[in-house]
């Protein structure tokens, strides 16, 4: 993920992040324009730090406050994704699977 968010905004990789908070400050910092970010694996992510919700809710509060980021966050559960994340009573939609016709 480091890498890949300083070659988006810098198409260099600098240093790598001290912290996923120096992460989302980051892109707060550096989005211009009306931009996705895409976390992948968020489930699996939590559960390896839990306060990975805390630190990504700040960034939306105050460095991505006014900026035009529309976040996705994916995950293999919905039943964890809907606990985890509609719990903090977040302004989220989530898309529910659907089988390919």
């Amino acid at each position: 993920m480091k890498k890949t968010i300083q070659l988006h905004f810098d198409k260099q990789f600098i240093t790598p992040f001290k912290s996923r908070e120096d992460a989302f400050s980051y892109i707060g910092h550096k989005v211009q324009d009306r931009t996705a970010l895409i976390i992948d694996e968020f489930p699996y992510i939590i559960e390896e730090n839990p306060s990975v919700k805390s630190l990504l809710q700040h960034a939306i509060d105050h460095s991505w406050k006014n900026k035009n980021i529309f976040l996705i966050l994916c995950g293999p559960s919905v039943s964890v994704m809907k606990n985890e994340i509609m719990e903090e009573k977040v302004h989220c939609m989530i898309a529910k699977p659907q089988p390919w016709k």
